[in-house]
């Protein structure tokens, strides 16, 4: 298990290219999960409880080596756009795009999408705060992301 003092925290154009840097651009990468933790939620008395933020997290695996996985973790996402995936779809991502405009920071999965384009077929995110960490032994098809109620049939 990986603690607090793992995440670097994204705040400058510096800090994204160490990313960028650190992480291959995301070439040979994919999306291997996404965990939504929202900031709503009901309370065991069916009460309505808010934490402060909504967060996504996201594991990337790629094909080559130190590291080969990582974790970002968005905080108090503006947008996030999944498109849906067509039949043989391939998850390889070539270049992603990562970036801080108008005090918001973005990631898409091609480097060259920009928000003014309203092209929704690309996978997108947009937060207030961005911090990341590398993994290890996350490679594979296993999920990262364990639930208590999940079963092996899962």
């Amino acid at each position: 298990m990986m603690d607090k003092s793992d995440w670097t925290l994204v705040e400058t154009a510096q800090d994204i290219e160490i990313l960028m840097v650190a992480f291959g651009g995301f070439h040979d990468g994919c999306i291997r999960e996404m965990r939504l933790i929202d900031n709503g939620y009901v309370t065991p008395d069916f009460g309505v409880g808010m934490v402060e933020a909504a967060k996504l997290r996201i594991v990337f695996q790629r094909q080559w080596d130190k590291p080969s996985a990582i974790e970002l973790e968005f905080t108090r996402l503006f947008h996030l756009n999944v498109p849906g995936l067509p039949e043989n779809y391939f998850p390889d991502i070539s270049e992603a795009a990562l970036f801080i405009r108008d005090d918001k920071i973005y990631w898409a999965k091609t480097y060259d999408w920009k928000p003014e384009t309203n092209d929704n077929s690309v996978a997108w995110v947009s937060a207030k705060s961005l911090r990341w960490r590398k993994l290890k032994n996350a490679l594979g098809a296993a999920p990262f992301y364990r639930s208590p109620f999940d079963t092996d049939d899962s």
